[in-house]
Formats: C-alpha cells, sequence, structure tokens
C-alpha cells in the first residue's frame, strides 16, 4: 500500500504493479486462470502452487517503498489500523478451519509493532535495522512452528522402523529373482513405498499421472483417484495380468493354509527358512523396536492361492505363479473391450473372454447369500442394492450375511462408492475387513479362498440410522477355467532377456494370427515396439495400455522409451545457446568499439 501510495515512484510504475497484484489475486480466484498458472491441469491438493510470486512481488514492492519511506503519516497509521482490526473483527466473526484465533491476535501484534516502528523510523536510525530485523525472525519463526505443529508427519524413529522391517523382506526377492516383475503388499506406509524400497509396482501417487490409468483401475475396481492408484482390491485375474509375482503381508494368521511347508512348487526347495530372514530383520533393528503398526490396505484371502516364501516375526512373502510378463500376445478381440464405469466384475469378465475368445466359460457368476441376520434392522428394496434402518435409533444395528463355498475357488464381494468408512464398519469372520479410506468406484472385495465348506460370515455394521449398499453382490470365480487362459497367455508372453529404466528387450513367440502384443505399460506417444529390427506403429488398448500389431512366429522385441519431443527440445535449448552466446559477444564488441 505505501508502495501505490509513493510519489518516489512513477504513476505508471505504481499503476502497472496494483494490475499485476489484482491479477494474480484473481487468479486464485477465477478457476481458468488457476489452470493456466499450474501448467493447463487443475493441481491435485497444495492449490494456489505460484502464490510465491505474490508473496515475493509484495515484499520487494514493500522493501523499495520503505527505503523511500520517510515516516508513516497519520492517514496511514490510520488505514493499517483500520484495515487490520476490521480484517481481524472479520475473522473472529467468520471462523477458518485452517486459522486460529491465536494466529489472528499474533498478527495483528506484529502488524502493531511494525507500525510503531514506521513511526519512528526518522528518529532512532541506529537500532531501528536491528529491532525490525529481531522483530522479522521473530515472527517467521512463530510462523514456522505454527504450521509445521498443524502437519501431519510420521516420526523419524517410525520411518525408521519400517524401513528396517521392510527392506530385508525386498532385498531377499531382488536377491532371489533378478528379473522384471511387480510387488504388491497389503500394507502401506506410503503410496509410493516403491519408490523407497526400489521395486516396481502399481500403486502409486503423482500429479503428472495419465489421468486414463487411474481411470482404468478405478473400472477394474481399485481406489483411485486423479494423481493415485491403490492396488488393494485386486483378483487373482488383476495379479496375473499386471504380472503382480511377487505379495507381501502382515502375518495375522488370516492367510495360513494347512500343511504349508514354505516350498517354492517350482524349485522343490524352501527357498528361506523363518529364523533366517527373521535374523536379518534383527540384524538391521539392533535396538528390537516391536512397537511398528502396520497400516493394512487390504484383506486378501486370495493369498492361499498363492506359494509361500519368506516369513518374518511381522510378514510374510507369497509368489504368485500365474504372474504374466510386462508383455504377451492376445487375441484382436481386446481391441474391441470398452470400459464400463462402476461395473469391474463385468468389465474383468469381458478382458477375459476377449483374452480366451474360443473359451465359452463363464469366470465369474453371481451367488446368492445362504442366510442373512438382522439386529436392530429393517430391510428395504432388493439386493444389490438393498436399504436398511436402524428400528431403535442409537442402538447397535447390523447384518450377517453367510455363505458356505462349494470349492476352493476365490469369491468376490462388489461394494458402490456411496459406502464408506464414516457409514458402515465391515467384518469377515468377526474381523476387521481392511479397505483403502478413499475411493470413487464400486470395489471388488476379497472374501474368501481356499474355505470349501466353511462357513463365511460378513458383517455390516451400520454406523448412521440407514444405509444403502450399493452394488452389493457376490461372486464366484472360476480358477480353473482362468488357469486355461493363463497357460494359454504363457505361451505367448514376452521372455525377458534384459531391461532398464526406459526398454524392454527379449523374445515372443506367438501361437496364432490375428494377434496384438499387448503390454501393461501405461500408454504414452513416448514409447516405441520395434519387432525383429522393424518399429512398429502403437496402439491403445483398455483405452490406457501400451499395445502393437504382431505377426505369427518368434520375434525379438524391443519396447523403448524416449520422452517426447526430447530431440526438438534439445535442437532448440542448442539453437538458443548460440544465439546467446553471439548477443552476448556483439553486445560487448559493441561496447569496445563505441569505447574506442
Amino acid at each position: 500500500i505505501s508502495f501505490l501510495f509513493s510519489r518516489a515512484f512513477p504513476i505508471r510504475e505504481r499503476l502497472m504493479a496494483f494490475l499485476i497484484v489484482l491479477f494474480l489475486v484473481v487468479s486464485m480466484d477465477l478457476k481458468a486462470f488457476n489452470i493456466v498458472w499450474h501448467g493447463f491441469q487443475y493441481p491435485i491438493w497444495y492449490p494456489y502452487r505460484f502464490s510465491f510470486v505474490l508473496c515475493f512481488f509484495m515484499i520487494l514492492n514493500g522493501y523499495r517503498a520503505f527505503i523511500k519511506l520517510e515516516r508513516l503519516s497519520i492517514p496511514g497509521m490510520l488505514l493499517v489500523v483500520v484495515s487490520t482490526t476490521a480484517a481481524a473483527f472479520y475473522m473472529l466473526k467468520h471462523p477458518f478451519d485452517f486459522v486460529y484465533h491465536e494466529q489472528i491476535i499474533l498478527t495483528s501484534l506484529f502488524i502493531a509493532i511494525v507500525t510503531f516502528l514506521l513511526i519512528v523510523k526518522p528518529k532512532y536510525t541506529l537500532w531501528l535495522p536491528f529491532l525490525l530485523f529481531l522483530v522479522s525472525a521473530v515472527e517467521m519463526g512463530i510462523n514456522a512452528q505454527l504450521d509445521l505443529s498443524r502437519l501431519s508427519y510420521v516420526s523419524n524413529s517410525e520411518f525408521l522402523e519400517y524401513r528396517r522391517e521392510f527392506a530385508p523382506v525386498i532385498d531377499h526377492i531382488k536377491e532371489k529373482d533378478d528379473g522384471f516383475y511387480r510387488v504388491e503388499k497389503t500394507f502401506l506406509r506410503s503410496k509410493n513405498d516403491s519408490f523407497q524400497f526400489d521395486y516396481p509396482s502399481v500403486t502409486h501417487f503423482s500429479s503428472t499421472f495419465e489421468k486414463e490409468v487411474p481411470t482404468l483401475f478405478g473400472h477394474l475396481g481399485f481406489p483411485v483417484g486423479n494423481g493415485f492408484i491403490a492396488y488393494s482390491n485386486a483378483t487373482l485375474a488383476t495379479d496375473a495380468l499386471f504380472g503382480i509375482k511377487y505379495y507381501v503381508a502382515e502375518n495375522n494368521g488370516l492367510y495360513e493354509k494347512s500343511q504349508d511347508d514354505l516350498v517354492d512348487p517350482a524349485t522343490g526347495q524352501t527357498p528361506l527358512a523363518k529364523n533366517k530372514l527373521t535374523e536379518l530383520t534383527q540384524k538391521n533393528n539392533p535396538t528390537n523396536l516391536t512397537q511398528l503398526q502396520l497400516t493394512i490396505m487390504a484383506t486378501k484371502p486370495d493369498l492361499r492361492s498363492y506359494t509361500k516364501l519368506t516369513n518374518t516375526d511381522r510378514m510374510t512373502t507369497f509368489k504368485n505363479q500365474n504372474a504374466l510378463s510386462i508383455a504377451y500376445g492376445v487375441d484382436k478381440d481386446i481391441l474391441k473391450v470398452k470400459e464400463l464405469t462402476n461395473q469391474p466384475v463385468q468389465l474383468q469378465e469381458t478382458i477375459l473372454k476377449a483374452l480366451s475368445p474360443n473359451e465359452k466359460k463363464r469366470y465369474f457368476t453371481p451367488i446368492a447369500f445362504n442366510s442373512t441376520v438382522y439386529q436392530n434392522i429393517t430391510p428395504s428394496n432388493q439386493y444389490p442394492n438393498p436399504t436398511f434402518f436402524k428400528q431403535i435409533a442409537n442402538n447397535k444395528a447390523s447384518v450377517d450375511f453367510q455363505f458356505t463355498p462349494q470349492t476352493n475357488d476365490a469369491y468376490y464381494l462388489t461394494l458402490g462408492p456411496s459406502v464408506k468408512e464414516e457409514d458402515a464398519a465391515f467384518y469377515l469372520n468377526g474381523k476387521k475387513l481392511s479397505q483403502y479410506k478413499t475411493y470413487r468406484d464400486t470395489l471388488i472385495l476379497n472374501v474368501a479362498n481356499q474355505q470349501k465348506g466353511q462357513t463365511i460370515t460378513i458383517t455390516v455394521e451400520l454406523k448412521k440410522e440407514s444405509l444403502w449398499l450399493e452394488q452389493f453382490q457376490l461372486y464366484h470365480f472360476d480358477t480353473n477355467a482362468f488357469d486355461k487362459v493363463v497357460t494359454n497367455l504363457k505361451q505367448n508372453e514376452l521372455n525377458i532377456e534384459k531391461f532398464g529404466n526406459t526398454y524392454f528387450k527379449g523374445t515372443a513367440t506367438i501361437t496364432d494370427e490375428n494377434k496384438i502384443l499387448m503390454t501393461t505399460i501405461p500408454y504414452s506417444k513416448g514409447w516405441r515396439i520395434s519387432i525383429d529390427g522393424k518399429k512398429v506403429p502403437t496402439t491403445k488398448v483398455l483405452n490406457s495400455l501400451l499395445a502393437a500389431p504382431i505377426a505369427k512366429g518368434t520375434h525379438n522385441i524391443e519396447i523403448s522409451y524416449q520422452t517426447p519431443y526430447f530431440k526438438i527440445g534439445l535442437f532448440i535449448s542448442f539453437i538458443s545457446l548460440i544465439l546467446l552466446v553471439l548477443t552476448n559477444w556483439l553486445f560487448h564488441r559493441g561496447k569496445r568499439h563505441k569505447h574506442f
């Protein structure tokens, strides 16, 4: 404000500064301008990331005005007092959840102190700079303390303990298997644990995520957002198709099978005895910390179908024998598959039928519960979208859904996006059915596997007076039919011989004509596929994954990535550098001639 009213600066400069500030402030209020500032992409979390530009511009001009300011005038002082008082009263009367009363009081106090120092500026020039510096340092320190104390973050001990427990497990997997595969787990510290521990996965968060990828996984029944995927609601089908070769789960007794001797059927050997890996974790954990609380994001009985490899006091590693490579030959029917919104089971069924067009069996079959037991509940409507009402308000109310699997196959339950954590609690055989909290699509929940003849009870406990169970349907998965699909795909998969951060090289034998080389790599114009040394045109499958046509026979395949427009950008940068050097040389040459 002092700068805008200071006659020490040209009026054109002050007017332009006002227009710039106005434009920046309006940019924080109008969505169109805000998107422009963020590279034409609406920001995920952390809005107004350009606010530092406004802050710096105001500080810069405030400093320039301070240098020219002899003293704060009486009208200026009144303006500061009135505006500060009005703002403080407004914020106290209309509370904001991100501003505490203490912050308003402290801000008003510091404004009063600085105003006083500006009034006495001409009189005490020796100690005024030091006092202004001290006030600024104290204000910034208090501000930082208040902000940091309100941010949620993991403590150093929790961070280190998680690493001490989990790192040896991942290191052992990489030591025993140096190929390319993906690893997932039933727990997480962050969605980018794979970055911290250096392993490929699907679970991921990024502000630059291609929107088609979370969209695909959302339609497949996973929790997703604009910038994240939580791979917590997998089926045997998605685990195989996306190459999830290893799983790490918490030890809770849920995934135990009878006569499980920790033997890998592929080698007939015991990969690692329990006590040996436990020794590794304890060696990396000299303080013997035991208070680690794993954040569980999935209940996955399907792990009973996988081979148990290693065991520690906290974690168990499983191997999925059906995991496919990063690429495999599939029928051209996959190009016809369209994504289905909030129909994850139907979409997976359609994909499996496209991958095996000669198979006429159904993979997912809807089945009914054997019995339903109500406690303090009045049911309404029919499945798969029932509504329940409490008979007596404020009393506990729940519904028990029971069924008895007739096979050792997998069983899945769908649940619509309208049901949130604050609406109901879910239990599987008396234990909490863990689920990642944030989701926007219909989910698939794994509720049984390898449990033929055992009664499975799914309990839904109401937290409110009523509950609408959207898309609440039980499905049986035909494992034998699915195994035939996997066997066929493995005959046509890419055998990776070499890979790096930006490429895969290997061979594949395609057994039939009219095939598509389908990858589980997100589609991007930067990816190139070469078959037998010749570049082939790429396309999308499922509107998000990279693919290319491929003929029958054995082929050498290379899949490589180069950032789009990299060469053009490199050329422009090189020309710009030459022009910069040339103009600098001409400028100095002109100055020398002018001097002489």
